[in-house]
């Protein structure tokens, strides 16, 4: 969730500081904006007066004129007269690591992008769980269920990935991807930035065993700059749908 800055006065208001621009990680067009509008009351959240709210999915926004669009907010079903314009800027991804450097404004400088796949030569009875951790930012994957085609019900499916916005100015972290059966860590593996920099796809694809459990877990960690002049075809989107393949 994203908050602007406060704009004081009635009518037409304008946000245009650094404050009132903000980066998501784009992996579907189907993806939902959810645009809220508020009064404030006072420093507390909770005393703010809604105004309204409109839905929007990122293809239409990227599909309007110049990637901006007007949405009128509705409160109660009720059309409420007042409307927010948005508007935005779309960074494609790319293995060329040249923005890692960048001292650019945009507010994001790479990706981190994370796939659990699944887990094999699961004992019973374990319940395995993953965390991936980088920096502050923690994720955490349940398995979405047995694999169909396992017939020992020895494999656990995953497929799930997670993207880390990497900003300038800030020292880039290693991964941590840990292993946990419910609360009880069984093992971890350390994807360093570096080998991540080095590599020459930029990308590390392993399967791990896990302590003495016997536990495999299969994963791929891959660091992507952002193309910031339109370069490079395939954007985010494109290349996670290639690592699931």
């Amino acid at each position: 969730v994203w908050r602007s800055t406060t704009i004081t006065g009635g009518g037409f208001v304008s946000w245009s500081g650094e404050r009132d621009v903000t980066n998501f990680i784009l992996t579907d067009e189907n993806q939902t904006i959810d645009v809220q509008g508020w009064e404030e009351k006072g420093i507390i959240f909770r005393n703010d007066v809604y105004i309204g709210g409109a839905l929007l999915t990122v293809g239409q926004l990227l599909g309007s004129r110049n990637r901006s669009t007007e949405v009128e907010l509705i409160r109660k079903g009720v059309r409420t007269g007042k409307f927010i314009k948005i508007s935005a800027q779309l960074f494609e991804l790319t293995n060329e690591l040249t923005s890692l450097s960048s001292a650019g404004d945009n507010g994001i400088c790479g990706v981190i992008e994370v796939l659990i796949g699944g887990a094999f030569n699961v004992p019973d009875p374990c319940e395995p769980v993953v965390s991936v951790a980088h920096g502050d930012t923690e994720f955490i994957a349940n398995a979405a269920g047995v694999d169909e085609n396992d017939p020992n019900a020895q494999c656990r499916t995953f497929n799930k990935a997670f993207h880390i916005k990497l900003s300038p100015g800030k020292e880039f972290q290693d991964t941590i991807i840990t292993v946990l059966n419910q609360e009880e860590k069984l093992d971890s593996v350390i994807v360093r930035h570096n080998e991540l920099f080095r590599h020459p796809e930029h990308t590390v694809r392993d399967r791990i065993a896990t302590g003495d459990t016997g536990l495999e877990l299969e994963y791929s960690v891959s660091l992507r700059g952002v193309d910031l002049h339109g370069r490079h075809g395939g954007g985010l989107f494109d290349s996670v749908r290639q690592i699931l393949n």
